[in-house]
């Protein structure tokens, strides 16, 4: 048994960063290098040539921790990625019944964003609009007194006729993804796993070109479960680039 070490800067240590198409994958957990080989033995009746080895495929795995859209959009690439920018959106007629309850609050269908009251309230009964502060009241709800952040109305006065409510709110900006039902060409890209250790060198493992080649699973947690987090596999395959490359590892730690 070797008791020697040999060359310490050869045993590696800590994690190491993904980048995919230069966009860091952030944190991430059981970040693996798989190279499986095809190896041909061929035999004559009466002779055995030398094996012959070929790469089968590479592939790097790993356990994705932030699921963000920038890192998703190149995991995923089969979806359509859009930003949606936060635009006040004006609401006319929202019902809100008939025979309101007097100090009865009556919740909004919508919310801003920025967790305050929705702005430009209107109240109507029979097409007559009523008198904030006399007619009704209006309060944002904390989580205590309703849902959180929405908008109620407090009725003050008895109405009998059809109540609508018109105002404005602004949701909050969002990116958005939408897949369909389509077969679509899958994009390539270049993965580089980088490994640095005390000294500032680095141990650069880089797939030229290739695909992300698994399911995109999304594994939520149980509310109560304050040590877990919801992850994603991640799986990338390497495909020949222009020059048949398919791996390229290069070493500033142990020279």
């Amino acid at each position: 048994m070797q008791t020697a070490v040999q060359n310490s800067q050869a045993i590696r240590l800590w994690s190491v960063k993904m980048f995919l198409d230069n966009v860091n994958l952030g944190l991430l957990e059981d970040a693996q290098l798989e190279v499986v080989y095809n190896v041909i033995d061929l035999r004559a009746h009466n002779w055995k040539l030398p094996p012959r080895k070929k790469v089968e495929s590479v592939k790097a795995t790993a356990s994705i921790w932030e699921l963000f859209f920038d890192n998703l959009s190149k995991i995923d690439n089969h979806g359509v990625f859009e930003d949606i920018a936060a635009a006040p959106v004006n609401i006319t007629w929202e019902a809100l019944g008939t025979w309101w309850i007097v100090w009865s609050p009556i919740k909004l269908a919508n919310k801003n964003g920025a967790y305050s009251e929705v702005s430009s309230v209107i109240i109507n009964s029979d097409g007559s609009p009523l008198i904030s502060g006399t007619d009704y009241s209006i309060y944002l709800s904390d989580g205590s007194n309703g849902e959180k952040w929405y908008t109620y109305i407090v009725p003050k006065t008895a109405q009998t006729w059809v109540l609508v409510a018109s105002y404005s709110y602004t949701p909050n900006a969002k990116k958005k993804a939408t897949w369909s039902d389509v077969t679509k060409l899958i994009a390539l890209y270049e993965l580089r796993m980088v490994n640095t250790d005390e000294n500032g060198k680095n141990l650069t493992i880089t797939i030229p070109k290739g695909y992300a080649s698994g399911n995109m699973t999304w594994g939520f947690v149980a509310d109560d479960a304050v040590d877990e987090v919801m992850k994603m596999p991640f799986e990338f395959m390497a495909f020949p680039d222009e020059n048949n490359k398919i791996l390229v590892i290069e070493d500033e730690q142990s020279v």
